[in-house]
């Protein structure tokens, strides 16, 4: 952005980044590349953690029996994966609770 241009982040946005040209039709110099490549790579590495992340929870959820509490709080705005599984195993998982004190006791 420091230098007026854009690249959207997709598939292709090493070879975008290549072909960047900045306002005197020069290309993008090296050292102002290295900082977006980065970038990409981090999120490129996290990105494939979060995809493992959902192939274990996916392979969990085969073997309990509580794979429809987790796919109804997914439902919800704002629950991903991830926090419905932590909250059925490990909130709703072990503990029989009979009204809402109980529950809300039980999360603080």
């Amino acid at each position: 952005m420091t230098q007026g241009i854009r690249v959207p982040i997709g598939k292709d946005f090493l070879a975008r980044l290549a072909e960047v040209k900045l306002f005197n039709g020069s290309g993008l110099p090296t050292h102002l590349k290295a900082g977006p490549i980065r970038e990409w790579e981090r999120l490129q590495g996290v990105q494939a953690q979060l995809r493992a992340i959902k192939q274990e929870i996916q392979a969990l959820m085969e073997g309990t029996d509580r794979t429809q509490a987790v796919r109804s709080l997914v439902l919800l705005t704002g629950v991903g994966w991830v926090s419905a599984w932590v909250l059925v195993m490990e909130l709703f998982g072990w503990r029989e609770l009979t009204n809402r004190r109980q529950l809300t006791s039980l999360a603080g």
